[in-house]
């Protein structure tokens, strides 16, 4: 009887034990895949501007990003969660920089478009720029609804980060659709070829041909760079997240070496 209650008790024990590394799993599973999601959108901003603070942080977040996947593949699930809200903490203070950066670079691409439109009182363009104010004011309100959830919860202060840069990126859209309406008229005095905003392939297309006829250089090069960057298209095709994952090294971690010497 001693011994069917003693066997009985490890089976609950390993029960228990198997229990609980499924769970580790399911979370470090969840948390690579949100990660995966949270460095697609911020990889655009980081890449098509070169802002050596944005990219230091950015490189040592996918590094722990990379650890924590190889932990995974280790079965080593708790410490890969471990890896991943290191990454997520990072990661947040990147997107409140990025945002802070975008949503200031949008407001005075906005004054910059404005004044025409509103002075020459054209219905099309000063609509755009309405929205592009809208968009860019949301786009500040959701990073504060952002920074007001508790500190730990981590993946949702992500998730609405994510809102609030497509809300950014938004407002610019809308800043060179303004610049466009306001300065590609036909001779009736209306807009050649009015975009219809909801098909998106055709928008950017159609901006970026008005764009690339402006006869100022270093205007026109300004524009085609905001408008890759607001439809989430990479500037000469260069992914800094890529690079880092071909050319970064775990040995960078000290993480890393703590786990090798533990492994000996």
């Amino acid at each position: 009887m001693v011994m069917f209650l003693s066997f009985q008790n490890t089976l609950i024990a390993q029960r228990t034990k198997s229990s609980q590394s499924a769970g580790e799993q399911r979370k470090a599973e969840k948390g690579l895949k949100d990660n995966e999601r949270f460095f697609y959108y911020i990889n655009f901003s980081v890449s098509n501007v070169s802002v050596e603070e944005e990219r230091a942080i950015c490189r040592k977040a996918i590094l722990y990003d990379m650890f924590a996947k190889f932990l995974y593949m280790k079965f080593k699930f708790k410490n890969s969660y471990e890896n991943i809200r290191k990454t997520q903490e990072l990661l947040i203070l990147l997107y409140r920089m990025v945002l802070h950066r975008e949503i200031d670079e949008g407001k005075k691409l906005l004054d910059t478009v404005s004044p025409g439109p509103i002075l020459k009182n054209d219905y099309i363009s000063k609509h755009y720029c309405n929205l592009g104010y809208t968009n860019n004011e949301q786009a500040r309100m959701y990073m504060i609804m952002a920074d007001s959830y508790r500190t730990t919860l981590y993946s949702m202060r992500l998730y609405k980060y994510i809102q609030a840069l497509k809300k950014a990126k938004q407002a610019k859209r809308y800043a060179l659709l303004a610049y466009v309406a306001f300065n590609h008229k036909g001779s009736n005095g209306r807009l050649e070829n009015k975009p219809n905003v909801g098909n998106e392939p055709y928008i950017y297309s159609y901006m970026k041909t008005k764009i690339e006829s402006v006869n100022d250089e270093n205007e026109k090069n300004y524009m085609l760079k905001v408008l890759a960057d607001s439809y989430y298209r990479l500037i000469n095709n260069y992914s800094f997240y890529d690079d880092v994952w071909s050319n970064g090294s775990l040995q960078e971690l000290p993480e890393y070496a703590d786990y090798q010497k533990e492994e000996e």
